[in-house]
C-alpha cells in the first residue's frame, strides 16, 4: 500500500478513534496471536456511502469476526488443495 510504518500507525489510530475499525486479536496456532483491524458497522456504512463494494461482509452473515476469518481460511486451504469450497452456500432440501 506504500505506507511507512509511522504513517500506517497514524492511519490505524485515526480509524480506531473514529470507530471505523476495532482491533481484534486472534490466536492462530499454538502461540501465534495476530492483531487484525475489523471494520465496524459505521465503517461499512461509510464505505457504502462512498461507493465501495461491501457485499462480502453481507454475504458472510452477521457472525463474529473470528468465525468469518476461520471460514475464509478453511475455504482457502481447501481450494489450494484442489477442492471446490464455498464460504457459505444454501443447501436445497430434496425429497426422495
Amino acid at each position: 500500500m506504500g505506507f511507512s510504518g509511522r504513517n500506517a500507525e497514524v492511519a490505524e489510530n485515526e480509524l480506531v478513534k473514529h470507530k471505523l475499525v476495532q482491533e481484534a486479536e486472534v490466536v492462530l496456532g499454538r502461540h501465534r496471536s495476530v492483531k487484525f483491524l475489523v471494520i465496524t458497522n459505521l465503517g461499512l456504512l461509510c464505505m457504502r456511502d462512498i461507493g465501495e463494494e461491501i457485499r462480502l461482509w453481507d454475504y458472510t452473515d452477521h457472525v463474529s469476526f473470528e468465525h468469518r476469518l476461520y471460514q475464509i481460511l478453511v475455504a482457502y486451504s481447501y481450494r489450494n488443495a484442489g477442492h471446490q469450497a464455498f464460504i457459505k452456500k444454501d443447501i436445497v432440501k430434496r425429497l426422495c
